[in-house]
């Protein structure tokens, strides 16, 4: 099996643009699979991701040591950057150190034949919703909020290379080094104290969040709140979002435990829908994902 343009439309609940069009059809070998249908390896697989949600429940990982984790990550990055220039050395290893570990694709196991599936499916969805809502607008400045190994800020720099700012901001310090190669600037940021570094948005921009805001756990509200003083054009945010889990759907109950037991992020969704200020430009669960839970669903919004 493929996951085609159709099954990807599917998923994102619209026909695909032709930019991720033309990634799906290129990337075509990255992305067969089979579906695994054995019921004692669907058994064997949920036994390792609830033994995951227990040694995560037992030991949570503090803010600074999630901190120290992707300083030294991105450092990782950024040696190889500087070894050899090219997007390949962007690629953050959480994309690749599973191999071909098994995947989750509409609340069912799948086993993917390249240990590229999940990257070319991001890719993908990135490129329907960079075509979607920021090439309407473009003079718009690009902002990444968590902007990691600058895999984002490559290719949007790439694409935009005409704009006056494609910007990455990180509390990793190796982060925003990477963010001054590869885009126009890198800033020192803290999502849980968004004040803190005096970052400075410039007007009408676009801001984006690839599984950045997980990070924050119950604490979305204050990043949120500076955003909206900052009149940004457009917010994305492609993350694992809790609420558009199912808790009556049993598909749904372990990557609820899991994101729970992680501490992942939790009240974006009703937060942003609750907001007089806010206007939702478009929400999807997309239920697609790792092992152990479906990290792509995106929110879209813009202050009124």
């Amino acid at each position: 099996m493929i996951l085609d343009a159709e099954e990807f439309s599917g998923l994102i609940g619209t026909a695909p643009s032709p930019d991720a069009r033309r990634f799906l059809e290129l990337s075509k070998s990255s992305l067969t699979y089979s579906a695994v249908t054995d019921p004692q390896k669907i058994d064997a697989l949920a036994i390792i991701a609830q033994q995951a949600i227990w040694d995560h429940s037992r030991q949570p990982l503090s803010q600074e040591h999630r901190g120290q984790n992707w300083e030294d990550c991105w450092t990782w990055n950024l040696d190889q950057f500087r070894e050899s220039p090219y997007e390949a050395s962007l690629v953050p290893n959480y994309y690749l150190r599973h191999g071909t570990r098994p995947l989750r694709l509409r609340g069912r196991f799948i086993q993917p034949h390249h240990s590229t599936f999940q990257l070319a499916f991001f890719r993908a969805l990135r490129a329907h919703l960079v075509e979607t809502f920021v090439e309407p607008h473009p003079d718009a400045p690009l902002y990444e909020f968590g902007c990691g190994s600058g895999h984002n800020l490559f290719a949007l720099k790439r694409r935009f290379g005409h704009r006056q700012a494609v910007i990455g901001a990180d509390l990793s310090p190796s982060a925003c080094t990477l963010a001054n190669l590869v885009g126009t600037g890198g800033v020192r940021f803290d999502l849980l104290d968004p004040e803190k570094y005096k970052m400075e948005v410039l007007p009408e921009s676009i801001v984006m969040t690839f599984g950045a805001l997980e990070q924050v756990g119950t604490c979305a509200q204050e990043f949120i709140n500076w955003l909206i003083k900052k009149r940004p054009r457009l917010c994305i945010h492609v993350e694992p979002l809790l609420e558009f889990y199912d808790q009556n759907d049993p598909l749904d109950r372990l990557p609820i435990q899991y994101h729970v037991a992680r501490k992942y992020l939790k009240g974006l969704v009703p937060l942003l829908c609750g907001m007089q200020e806010v206007e939702i430009v478009a929400k999807r669960k997309v239920r697609f994902g790792d092992l152990f839970n479906d990290g792509y669903s995106f929110i879209v919004w813009r202050p009124k």
